[in-house]
């Protein structure tokens, strides 16, 4: 299992360096990636401006059905927790929806990839484990 979370770890971590708004270092002995927002702070998207990690996860949660822990409850308000104690395959998933790696991040309902229709939301705060169907 050791084996399967690093690969999981390696997965996201690698997504998110393709992504040019966001960071995240490799972390070595938890099951969850500390990303840093500090790129997308400021911004809009739909309308809204992303001003800390609450509105940020706020809006994942509302626009693409994937939720994370905002980083203002550990006092890093530019960064939210992923969990990777979740299936490769849904890491893949929640790529899609979010645009991890996809340099139109955040701009992607105009210059992205289609809208997928959401049956569940992918779960990926720490601790609680996805369910897709």
């Amino acid at each position: 299992m050791v084996k399967e979370f690093a690969a999981r770890r390696d997965l996201l971590v690698r997504l998110i360096a393709e992504t040019p708004l966001l960071k995240a270092n490799t972390p070595e002995g938890a099951f969850y990636v500390m990303l840093n927002i500090s790129g997308v702070l400021g911004k809009r998207y739909q309308g809204a401006e992303i001003t800390g990690s609450d509105s940020f996860a706020e809006m994942l949660i509302n626009a693409k059905q994937v939720a994370v822990v905002p980083g203002k409850a550990f006092g890093a308000d530019d960064h939210v927790r992923m969990s990777y104690a979740i299936s490769r395959e849904n890491i893949r998933r929640i790529r899609i929806r979010i645009g991890i790696g996809h340099p139109g991040f955040f701009r992607f309902p105009i210059h992205g990839p289609p809208h997928f229709p959401v049956r569940r939301p992918i779960t990926i705060a720490g601790g609680i484990h996805a369910r897709v169907l």
